[in-house]
């Protein structure tokens, strides 16, 4: 028996030829980006705008941030939706006290932490683009309404066993 989804459906394609991944955007509402393409990420960007697709990426890229900072306009006045971050690395901990929060009376603080251990992971591509994502991180707070700067926060520390 097969099983067909009208919701959706995996499309392979080049994300470093615009003609192609804009082409392959055809009738396609969100554009999720799972694979380790941030070194194509305006390409991507570029070609979702052009196919007047929705955006949501996974990834953790100072390169990335910027190719969408640069089309912010372009984003806006296309009435279009982007999401960036929205992996484990820094987004699904921050849903995850959003969800947990809503079946609170009150929430203070949530301190959330992980454990990256890639011994006995074999090496992909992936490897190097997270590897690639440490180079300029830029480990931020939210406190008392507003980003800390570098070195501002204060340090904790986690048992994992």
């Amino acid at each position: 028996m097969e099983l067909r989804s009208t919701r959706a459906r995996p499309i392979q394609v080049d994300a470093t030829k615009y003609e192609d991944f804009t082409y392959a955007l055809k009738g396609v509402t969100l554009c999720l980006v799972a694979a380790p393409t941030t070194h194509a990420a305006k390409t991507v960007i570029l070609s979702c705008l052009e196919a007047g697709v929705d955006y949501l990426d996974v990834q953790y890229s100072s390169q990335k941030l910027a190719s969408l900072i640069a089309a912010k306009d372009q984003i806006l006045q296309a009435g279009l939706c982007f999401v960036t971050e929205a992996g484990y690395h820094p987004g699904l901990p921050a849903a995850m006290v959003r969800f947990s929060a809503s079946y609170m009376d009150v929430i203070e603080s949530a301190l959330t932490a992980g454990y990256l251990n890639l011994s006995g992971i074999p090496y992909t591509d992936a490897v190097d683009e997270l590897m690639e994502s440490f180079i300029d991180y830029n480990a931020q707070v939210f406190k008392g309404g507003a980003w800390t700067k570098k070195n501002r926060w204060e340090i904790r520390s986690f048992d994992f066993g």
